[in-house]
């Protein structure tokens, strides 16, 4: 368990990766999801590449979805998918638990990649310094075996806790929602 800090307005989520041979086998998706419960665990929303945005009845966001990279145009098959957290607009919108899952889309395991990875940055401004810096990674995850789906850590938002959970549990790649 560790904690968020105070000044912590934003939380990037990220998944890296990177497929020997993109160009031989197409686009490559390790997709980067959050899903947001109440108190209760009564679903409060999602936000991933099939719901880009959670927002407030007023249409505020709390979590932005960066858009699908493309790596079979990059040399070396990498991309970066990232979603953002308002912290206290999620608090604002009743969510208690966020639960950070890494899916692949393109049904290829962890495995079968050269390389992905989940990170988080812990920010104040979300606005400031490039979109990803992996210098301000306070936390990285390296994902490997047989699995297609990976749920890594979940946030208690309002005692503002970061619980790591590294779980395969099963879920549909295919459809977050």
């Amino acid at each position: 368990i560790f904690d968020i800090p105070e000044s912590t307005n934003f939380i990037r989520s990220a998944s890296y990766w990177e497929f020997a041979s993109p160009t031989a086998i197409g686009n490559i998706w390790y997709d980067n999801c959050w899903s947001f419960f109440a108190e209760n665990w009564a679903k409060k929303g999602h936000c991933v590449w099939t719901k880009e945005r959670l927002t407030d009845d007023e249409g505020t966001p709390s979590a932005i979805f960066s858009g699908d990279p493309t790596n079979s145009k990059e040399m070396k098959g990498r991309a970066c998918q990232m979603i953002d957290l308002q912290i206290d607009k999620l608090a604002d919108q009743g969510v208690k638990y966020a639960v950070w899952g890494i899916l692949c889309f393109s049904n290829k395991t962890f495995g079968e990649s050269k390389e992905v990875l989940a990170t988080l940055q812990f920010g104040e401004n979300a606005q400031e310094g490039n979109l990803y810096e992996p210098s301000r990674v306070q936390m990285s995850f390296e994902l490997k075996g047989d699995s297609l789906t990976k749920f890594i850590a979940y946030i208690d938002v309002e005692e503002r806790k970061l619980v790591f959970m590294d779980a395969n549990i099963p879920a549909c790649p295919t459809n977050p929602a």
